[in-house]
Parts: C-alpha cells; sequence; structure tokens
C-alpha cells in the first residue's frame, strides 16, 4: 500500500515536469520565431534604407528631371505620363531586368489620413522579386518668391517632390506592403526650368 503511494506521487511529479517542460519549449520556440521574424523585418527594412537612399539622391543629383533618372537606373521603367518610375529587385538588393513599361501610382487620399501608399497600375513583376522601388513625382510644385517678390505660380524658385516607395513580397503571388517611404525635393529656379523647357 505504502509503496503504491509513493509510486503514484512519484509518477505525478513526473507528469508535472513533463509538462513544465513541454510549456517552456513551447515558449522558447515562440520566441525564436519572433526573433526570425524580428531579424528578416530588420534586414528587409535596412536593404529598403540603401535602395531609397539611392533612388532619393539620383532623383536630387538629376534635378528632378525622371527621365534624366531613368537613365541612372535602365532597369526600371518610366510610366508614360512620365511621373512615375519603377524598378524590382531580388533580396540581395541587386535590380532586374526590365519587364515592360508598368508603372505605379502614390495614392495620398484624405480618407487613409494622408499616409502615402504606392500601388500598381499596370505591368508585370518578375516572380523573383523580393522589392519594388516606385518613384512618384507630386502633381504640385510649390513655388518660393524671391526677396522683395509677391509669391506667385511665375516668380522665384520651387521645389519639384518626390515619394520613394519600397514594397516588399513574400512570394510570387504576394502583392506586397510597403515597408518604407521616403520625401525626395529639388529645389530649381524658373531660369534653369524655363531652359529646360525650351530645350
Amino acid at each position: 500500500m505504502q509503496t503504491d503511494h509513493k509510486s503514484s506521487l512519484f509518477l505525478m511529479e513526473l507528469i508535472f515536469t513533463i509538462l513544465f517542460f513541454a510549456l517552456a519549449s513551447a515558449v522558447c520556440m515562440q520566441l525564436f520565431a519572433r526573433a526570425h521574424t524580428l531579424q528578416t523585418d530588420t534586414e528587409d527594412l535596412n536593404q529598403s534604407l540603401l535602395l531609397a537612399q539611392s533612388a532619393a539622391e539620383s532623383f536630387e543629383s538629376t534635378g528632378g528631371d525622371l527621365n534624366a533618372f531613368a537613365e541612372i537606373f535602365p532597369e526600371g521603367a518610366l510610366d508614360a505620363s512620365g511621373t512615375c518610375f519603377t524598378v524590382f529587385y531580388q533580396a540581395d538588393g541587386s535590380p532586374l531586368p526590365a519587364s515592360g513599361t508598368g508603372s505605379a501610382s502614390l495614392d495620398t487620399s484624405s480618407d487613409r489620413g494622408g499616409e502615402a501608399t504606392a500601388k500598381d497600375t499596370g505591368g508585370d513583376r518578375p516572380a523573383e522579386a523580393a522589392y519594388q522601388l516606385v518613384l512618384s513625382l507630386e502633381v504640385s510644385e510649390a513655388g518660393t518668391a524671391s526677396a522683395g517678390e509677391a509669391a506667385g505660380p511665375a516668380t522665384g524658385d520651387f521645389f519639384r517632390k518626390a515619394q520613394v516607395s519600397i514594397r516588399r513580397f513574400s512570394g510570387p503571388e504576394d502583392e506586397g506592403e510597403i515597408i518604407y517611404t521616403l520625401p525626395a525635393a529639388v529645389q530649381i529656379p524658373r531660369s534653369v526650368d524655363s531652359q529646360r523647357s525650351s530645350s
């Protein structure tokens, strides 16, 4: 009788120990999975930052001219309106060859609280694409008046603004999510813009 009682106590202790280790291992597995997800997100964010900064600096160096910008990124595609440029990249950050004249647009509608979101308007995305860079010009060009002049559309310098967005794809069928956006702007004197328009 005494032996049976000791055996049942030992068995209960063993069951509780196994249960404890099972719960602890489940928590550890969740922590490892979360750590892997955070590492992947951080790597994607770092890659997106490099791609967006490169595009923003190129945009500024070309004076906001997307035709000149397209010459720097020959693997990309400029849309028919000339206001949106798209490039696809592999996971290692190397560009994929242009696969058509696909374009993207920037949605800054007020129902989204002014949050900028890029969305495809056509074109073929390569199956191996991990990132999509979208550089979209803003429609409005804000003018600045020179000292002593009244502000107006034909006076002073103006800024050409753009938004660089990076979308990440987790698979060939994934529509992707925007993980990084970077604004870019170039101040252009009216005299330079008028020379560019006349040539």
